[in-house]
């Protein structure tokens, strides 16, 4: 292992590329070190940002309201620059995950110090500029730093298998080959690293971009000093051989690293070995995530490497009633293809296909089963009195009791979910734990058709599809990694009947034609495709805006509806007026798209928020990014919209710095005079914002060099702000507090 870095050393962070070696030494002299415990807050929500923090070793977690992880913050980075830049309060805690180290410089000594030079201001704006910029696009950022530091610690009184730590080491760099180095340390290397020594190591790994995998077995001291350092805890056991309660290790660990973090691995000997009593390990542990793994199977070794490099595989599958079969033909297919599936999860017709996959079933085992079930069966073909519903479920629910089992869904070999519709609770249900025919039952519970499950615990559930038919959320917010989704039936088709509302016959009439066995020839649409149509339409609905398609109304079958609210530009350039009328669907759609467009464009001029741009035009903000993709004519003119914005913006935060805000003076419920208040953190905080976009703006616009853009704009910016600095130095110089430091 590296010895020890005796002082740290800014010039090895990115962020300080380009500032002067004199300015990095004066900063550096005015920093302190911190040392923070693994589970320890650094900052807290609400608290005063005066100080700023450098990240020397470790790894920090941004909480906001003590429940939503928004980011995770590595060594080379800074924490807190938002708020002690703009002035004002922390905007989240920010919490170790391990063992970490900071450089700590206050308020006073960075202002100090950028006064002669200020470069450094230009440093900390370019990396404000970066977060903002990431805050805007709405960007997963927390999704996509992955664990690095991985510590494996025996589960229960299991122990480490021989050559395990090897193995999987191979499996990671199988998967993410030479683009990234695999480091697997095991437990002889305890005696030979102290603390300190181990954290200057690993901070060389991660450096290096690699991912590190430490056997924590061994003595207590190293197997704490493991996982105080660790981002992500890999328990390992071997049900049916060992105690699944926690061990003390196991215990400590938990205390450190969070349910996000933790993943289960539950060993067997052999593929064919069955799997039971899952549950008793996940319950006390709460892992996000449980794999079970058959050491005689690479394949598993290398399911588990996807899972924690953020490459699972994830299959959705919608509802779809009878076409539900048509999904094993994409099974198929991923199977011919040697796409692996690692996770699976569907609604309805999907959760039941979904979940014969996750028992290990073959597409041609799992076509005869339903086969069974519903044509040799009958099992959705059974009448009863219609008080529940119109089908006795006797049949199906032993059906699926045969068919699929009375195990645990965590027992499956293949992770697995499926949705149903919580009607206690007004939300979605996600199953993942519980035998998994209930789980099948529930999800496909057609209202009206057969009667709502009830689970365990008294809720009411009923067809997944009535709330979510084509769950992709869900498996977003259970794995990183991409997903395969597939959804029934083409999202335009019409469904009409030549039937008349005249037409419809009355008690007796029904009575007769059934006693007589009689049919008309045009049929009018019966309760069970009255009632299973809403889902279809919620899936068609979820298709097109998973697509970025408008749900246009349609009623000639032929065109769409188009209601312009005056001039609009069509794809052809030229521009239409007029009352409502139709036009073929392909150009209702470039019109459509065109309108939302000009009016996303001109929003953004005013406000320069891209969000509240894509609300008044109607469209979702992942639309407006994929038009901005493909277009590079609205590409351009975007940039204009933003450079205009910025123009707006800037005037107005200069307005407010020389002429101020007038304010009302209340004494005891009544105005008594008015004070005129001077905010310098607003145009502060406006120009940090926009710094970035307004220098590709200008570049796009004017073709020239963005960087010189940002250097014209990087002086403008630091000329400002030491005379804001002079303005309060004069200010306390005459005893008086200046209003400018008034930020929020």
């Amino acid at each position: 292992m590296a010895e020890p870095t005796e002082k740290p050393d800014l010039s090895r962070h990115a962020l300080f590329e380009g500032v002067a070696p004199e300015a990095l030494e004066a900063l550096q002299a005015v920093s302190e070190v911190r040392h923070i415990a693994g589970g320890e807050a650094l900052v807290r929500q609400g608290a005063d940002a005066d100080a700023l923090y450098f990240v020397e070793s470790g790894r920090f977690r941004v909480v906001i309201n003590q429940a939503r992880i928004v980011a995770h913050i590595e060594a080379g980075e800074a924490v807190g620059e938002l708020a002690f830049f703009a002035g004002g309060k922390r905007t989240a805690d920010v919490i170790a995950m391990r063992d970490s180290s900071v450089l700590e410089v206050s308020r006073r000594a960075f202002d100090d110090i950028a006064l002669r030079h200020p470069e450094l201001n230009a440093a900390m704006l370019k990396l404000v500029s970066a977060r903002l910029a990431v805050a805007t696009a709405r960007t997963a950022s927390v999704t996509a730093k992955n664990p690095r530091v991985i510590a494996l610690l025996p589960a229960g009184t299991s122990q480490m298998p021989d050559g395990f730590l090897a193995r999987l080491a191979e499996a990671f760099e199988a998967v993410v080959r030479s683009e990234t180095p695999v480091v697997p340390l095991d437990r002889a290397t305890s005696e030979a690293a102290d603390a300190h020594e181990y954290q200057a190591w690993l901070a060389e790994q991660e450096a290096a971009g690699a991912y590190i995998l430490i056997d924590g077995s061994g003595s207590e001291d190293w197997g704490q000093m493991v996982c105080r350092n660790a981002d992500a805890l890999v328990m390992v056991g071997r049900p049916g051989q060992t105690d699944p309660a926690p061990n003390a290790m196991e215990e400590a660990a938990m205390r450190w690293i969070a349910e996000p973090q933790r993943t289960l691995l539950l060993l067997r000997s052999n593929a064919g070995k069955t799997i039971s009593h899952s549950g008793d390990w996940i319950d006390p542990r709460a892992p996000k995530l449980h794999h079970h793994v058959a050491l005689d199977n690479d394949a598993d070794f290398t399911k588990v490497a996807r899972f924690l490099t953020g490459r699972a595989v994830g299959v959705v599958l919608a509802g779809g009633g009878a076409l539900g079969c048509a999904h094993l033909g994409v099974i198929k297919a991923l199977q011919q293809a040697e796409i692996p599936i690692d996770f699976i999860g569907g609604a309805s017709a999907g959760a039941a296909m979904g979940g014969a996959i996750a028992r290990g079933m073959s597409v041609d085992e799992t076509l005869d089963q339903m086969e069974a079930m519903f044509i040799h069966a009958k099992a959705m073909r059974r009448f009863t009195l219609p008080i529940y519903s119109l089908l006795d479920p006797t049949v199906f629910d032993s059906e699926l009791r045969t068919r699929y089992g009375t195990r645990d869904i965590a027992d499956q070999p293949i992770n697995f979910f499926g949705v149903s519709t919580n009607l206690s609770t007004n939300g979605l249900h996600i199953h993942r734990r519980g035998p998994l025919w209930e789980c099948v039952r529930a999800s496909g519970s057609l209202p009206t058709i057969l009667p709502p499950f009830i689970d365990s615990d008294g809720n009411i559930l009923v067809d997944g599809g009535v709330l979510d038919n084509v769950p992709v959320k869900v498996m977003h917010g259970i794995k990183a990694g991409p997903n395969i989704v597939v959804s029934l039936g083409d999202p335009n088709e019409v469904w009409r009947t030549d039937v008349q509302y005249g037409d419809i016959r009355g008690r007796w009439s029904l009575l007769r034609d059934v006693v007589l066995r009689r049919k008309r020839k045009a049929e009018f649409p019966s309760i069970v495709e009255i009632m299973s149509r809403p889902m279809v339409v919620a899936s068609r609905m979820a298709s097109k805006e998973m697509l970025g398609q408008p749900a246009l109304n349609d009623p000639t079958g032929q065109a769409g509806p188009f209601r312009p609210e005056g001039p609009f530009l069509c794809p052809d350039g030229s521009r239409r007026s007029g009352t409502e009328y139709y036009m073929p669907k392909s150009e209702v759609r470039g019109c459509y798209d065109n309108r939302r467009k000009l009016k996303f464009l001109k929003e953004l001029a005013i406000s320069s928020h891209v969000a509240n741009s894509a609300k008044a035009a109607g469209v979702a903000v992942s639309t407006v990014y994929s038009w901005r993709e493909r277009d590079p004519e609205f590409f351009r003119q975007w940039m204009r919209s933003l450079a205009a914005g910025y123009e707006l913006l800037e005037m107005d935060m200069l307005d407010r710095a020389r002429n101020g805000v007038e304010r009302p003076v209340f004494h005891e419920g009544e105005q008594i005079a008015m004070v005129r208040q001077y905010n310098d953190g607003v145009g502060v905080k406006l120009l940090l914002a926009h710094k970035q976009m307004v220098a590709l703006a200008r570049a796009i616009e004017e073709d020239i060099n963005p960087e010189q853009v940002r250097i014209d704009l990087d002086r403008k910016l630091g000329d400002m702000r030491m005379k804001l600095l002079r303005r309060r130095a004069m200010a306390e110089g005459e005893g008086k507090q200046s209003t400018s430091d008034n930020d929020e």
